[in-house]
């Protein structure tokens, strides 16, 4: 059965090929990099030396984030392993590129067309491979069985949704996922589903999320501290991965509480930056003086009621900053963002009803009364003056989030055993 799936993907994606570079080209109209490297998504890439390499793949920049700690402790416990980093997109390329600089190859995985991915894994030459979150890619995995590469997933997680879907088809992706040498998973819960599935447990390691063992580099610290002194007296609201819906609620909320907390300070992260003009009209609207990140000039005597960060990689920065956190895409059902960055730092954190991407997290977050979840626009309005008036509350909040956070560190311990056993 999975060599007829096989055949029938391949002739599929092989019709579809043409539209993946079609879309690049209108993505290429908001971001010129969908343009380039187009060699790098056909597999196209330089030949590696023959030698013993650890190739890691990370869709976008969240999973580039949560993947930095595993990959320095990759370099520090694999010292004679070359590193490779895969990405999908150029947020996420341009991570690995500020976080590791030469020290690592980087690529844009070629799409999932046998020959292409053949090409790329004939040039690089991977030992072990480790994906990141659950990406399966049924040639990826299927050559890379074929080419003797020790794969391992990471992080994994299969919602209810996805397990209904894969059950349609079980057969097929339980042959995909028992080409893994193991699966390293979240929790319980998703071990449970993978049993469902049919994956031998055998192959089933609850790890623990590698998003907890992040570490928050010094020069942030450095440069939250600068920043701190330009804002000093205020109280900084950060609303970070924001979608279009959500902003125009937040500015409306800050616009009304603003009259009555006079030091209130927003700072706006778009998830995506180039959105970041279309912010500043919304802030026109309600009388509100913006300033972009790029025009930023820290201890100058620019006068502004809200930042809008229109740079990629600074969001931890700019939590670092905050009093309060909110976390967007959840006002508007997109299904929330990772939550852990502000709470790591010890700010509390607000989100809304729609964060079915990380259900389980943050129901034990709210249950820890470490992030609080909001209904909509008048429950966020309430919430926020509430935390901004009750110094304790943000206080246990915080501490809350930060001992948590504390508790469940250790799963890249577990995978670097597991990998050198």
């Amino acid at each position: 059965m999975i060599i007829i799936f096989l055949f029938l993907y391949n002739l599929l994606f092989l019709a579809i090929l043409p539209f993946l570079f079609l879309s690049l080209i209108f993505k290429g109209f908001k971001n010129i990099e969908y343009l380039k490297r187009w060699n790098e998504r056909l597999g196209f890439v330089k030949r590696l030396p023959p030698k013993r390499r650890v190739w890691i793949h990370a869709l976008s920049l969240g999973e580039v984030n949560a993947a930095t700690p595993l990959i320095r402790r990759l370099q520090s416990s694999y010292p004679d392993y070359d590193i490779l980093v895969t990405t999908t997109t150029p947020t996420g390329s341009a991570q690995v590129q500020k976080n590791f600089g030469g020290s690592i190859e980087h690529f844009y995985l070629p799409y999932d067309f046998a020959p292409l991915v053949d090409i790329f894994l004939i040039n690089t030459k991977p030992t072990i491979g480790i994906i990141i979150e659950t990406e399966i890619w049924p040639n990826l995995i299927n050559l890379s069985y074929k080419h003797a590469i020790k794969l391992f997933l990471v992080n994994g997680r299969l919602s209810e949704k996805s397990l209904k879907r894969y059950l349609i088809v079980k057969p097929i992706f339980l042959n995909l996922l028992n080409r893994f040498a193991i699966l390293f998973v979240r929790d319980n819960s998703d071990a449970f589903r993978f049993k469902q599935l049919g994956v031998n447990e055998e192959k089933i390691e609850v790890a623990g999320n590698i998003k907890f063992d992040m570490k928050i580099d010094e020069r942030i610290y450095e440069k939250s501290a600068k920043l701190k002194d330009t804002l000093s007296g205020k109280f900084v609201w950060v609303c970070g991965s924001t979608h279009a819906g959500e902003e125009e609620i937040i500015l409306k909320i800050f616009s009304k509480l603003k009259d009555e907390f006079k030091n209130l300070f927003l700072i706006i992260a778009p998830r995506d930056p180039l959105r970041s003009r279309e912010i500043s009209k919304l802030a026109d609207k309600y009388k509100l003086k913006s300033i972009h990140r790029t025009k930023w000039e820290p201890n100058s005597n620019q006068q502004f009621d809200l930042l809008i960060v229109d740079t990629l990689g600074e969001l931890l920065l700019f939590y670092s900053l905050g009093h309060l956190s909110f976390i967007g895409g959840s006002l508007v059902p997109k299904g929330g963002h990772n939550p852990l960055e502000p709470i790591s730092l010890g700010v509390p954190t607000i989100a809304g009803k729609f964060v079915y991407n990380f259900s389980e997290l943050y129901e034990v977050l709210q249950k820890e009364e470490i992030v609080q979840l909001v209904n909509n626009s008048d429950e966020l309005y309430s919430v926020v003056k509430s935390i901004i008036s009750n110094p304790d509350k943000r206080g246990l909040m915080s501490e809350n989030g930060i001992n948590y956070m504390k508790k469940n560190k250790g799963a890249i311990d577990t995978i670097i055993k597991k990998l050198k056993g």
